[in-house]
């Protein structure tokens, strides 16, 4: 892989962010991508007429793209075969003749349940999709952090009536109901 991010071989890290509405609110902050693919934009000329390439997210000037992920792997550089040094991960384009709008990510597992709240992961696909479908307006709202509730209760007697309620009354209550609705019902037979 490329050069490890949080400890993991295969992991690469946002070195850089380029100029866009995307990363204007990311720059002191990290993301990375597990087991991410680099993207290369087509040189000057070789790309489609109006289009418009920007490297949204660079890697590390250090890290390289390994070409053999078979586990054996060497952990030098090898030029012959590795991409060098640096890459993009996530490469924005944009047609200017037509305005469509096309956000390329070299990894998925960025936004995966397990990573998508971790470092600016989350905001960096939010931020992406809003300017995909042209809602800049949106990009500039940061979710909220979810504010969490604990309840503590130190009294021993308070902790008791609970108990006492949760544990038998309201079952009671439950088959005292069923009881009444079983009598009556068989009464009516």
């Amino acid at each position: 892989g490329q050069n490890s991010y949080p400890g993991q071989p295969g992991w690469a890290g946002a070195f850089g962010y380029g100029v866009s509405p995307i990363t204007e609110r990311l720059q002191n902050i990290g993301s990375f991508f597990p087991l991410a693919r680099s993207l290369l934009i087509p040189a000057e000329g070789a790309s489609l007429p109006n289009m418009t390439y920007v490297a949204l997210v660079q890697g590390s000037p250090t890290a390289y793209g390994e070409a053999d992920m078979s586990g054996q792997q060497s952990s030098t550089f090898d030029p012959a075969a590795d991409t060098p040094p640096p890459f993009d991960l996530v490469v924005t384009v944009e047609n200017t003749a037509t305005k469509a709008r096309l956000v390329v990510f070299g990894d998925s597992d960025f936004a995966s349940n397990q990573f998508a709240d971790q470092y600016a992961n989350g905001i960096l696909l939010s931020s992406s999709v809003n300017w995909v479908t042209t809602e800049e307006s949106l990009i500039n709202l940061t979710p909220k952090t979810p504010t969490q509730r604990v309840l503590t209760i130190s009294n021993q007697l308070t902790l008791n009536v609970i108990a006492l309620i949760v544990v038998i009354l309201m079952p009671l209550a439950v088959l005292s109901l069923g009881g009444v609705v079983w009598y009556q019902r068989r009464r009516h037979v």
